[in-house]
């Protein structure tokens, strides 16, 4: 028997409110786990799921997994259970290491235990290549949240982004997949169906100029802003208005995450309030290349 066992939907709650101690140190997890809460009572089928060891919520670890047009793993630890979590990496099957996936969102009590394990891996010619970045996780508390006031320019109206935004995001998106476009175009599909966002209307052409969506980790995500219409403020009225709209609607604290060599959001999103209160990493695995022919990535068979 594998040492993951997948939690059942009715254990979430407690899996998540595991997450408040420390706070707000592992808040993004704890708005993470929310959030799949609420994607899983608005569609039962959508494809995530959590596994512990031994199938308990609170013992200290979880792996998530989820295939929203990209695949997935979130991989969490307390402090307290990181033998317990160097175990998990080395003994589950759950997780295929040769698979094209990211591993998203490791906080950094456990990087050094996760690079470890990669590079041994890697050593082993069980993966190709993977590439890392570190993201930094800020947060504004839902009461400060809930009182901002968002003002709209003249000529503009602030509308809900939905699934039929989706194509005109997707092709401007700096993180699209560029090998298999059909992957990330799902992935932001699934996070415009069951969060959705704001947008930044004109009222003359009906045309976009910012948006900002409700990323599947539960906090803000996606934030673009055109070209044309850089530096009129227009990025933070939409992260502004979609900060309070997630605290009225969730009731959590709103986080986001930030790429640590991105120093102009995070200099935007200091100026808004937000407070930086942890770091986190992501890995890009790319598998193994084999010899014998392979189907694309992009292939539904």
């Amino acid at each position: 028997m594998d040492i993951l066992q997948r939690l059942p939907v009715d254990k979430w709650t407690a899996l998540r409110d595991t997450l408040r101690r420390d706070w707000p140190r592992f808040a993004y997890y704890y708005n993470f786990v929310h959030n799949s809460i609420k994607w899983k009572l608005k569609d039962p089928a959508v494809d995530i799921e959590f596994y512990c060891p031994d199938a308990r919520a609170d013992a200290g670890v979880f792996v998530s997994k989820s295939n929203h047009g990209r695949k997935y793993v979130m991989l969490f630890s307390f402090d307290e259970a990181r033998d317990l979590f160097r175990g998990v990496l080395r003994e589950t099957s759950l997780i295929s290491w040769n698979e094209k996936c990211v591993l998203y969102c490791v906080h950094d009590n456990v990087n050094e235990l996760l690079d470890e394990f990669l590079a041994e891996e890697k050593a082993r010619g069980h993966i190709a290549e993977y590439e890392r970045n570190v993201n930094l996780s800020f947060l504004m508390p839902r009461d400060e949240c809930r009182k901002i006031t968002v003002e709209v320019p003249k000529g503009c109206e602030l509308r809900r982004i939905d699934e039929s935004h989706i194509p005109l995001i997707h092709s401007l998106w700096p993180h699209r997949d560029v090998d298999c476009p059909e992957q990330s175009l799902a992935f932001l599909t699934t996070i415009g169906r069951l969060n959705g966002g704001f947008g930044l209307f004109s009222k003359k052409d009906n045309s976009v100029a910012a948006w900002i969506l409700q990323c599947n980790l539960g906090g803000l995500g996606m934030l673009q802003t055109l070209d044309a219409h850089r530096r009129k403020g227009y990025g933070a009225l939409v992260s502004m208005a979609m900060a309070k709209d997630i605290a009225e609607r969730d009731d959590i604290d709103v986080s986001c995450f930030i790429i640590d060599r991105n120093s102009a959001s995070q200099r935007l999103f200091a100026s808004l309030g937000f407070v930086h209160v942890s770091s986190a990493a992501s890995y890009y695995l790319s598998p193994k290349t084999i010899s014998e022919p392979t189907h694309s990535c992009c292939s539904n068979k």
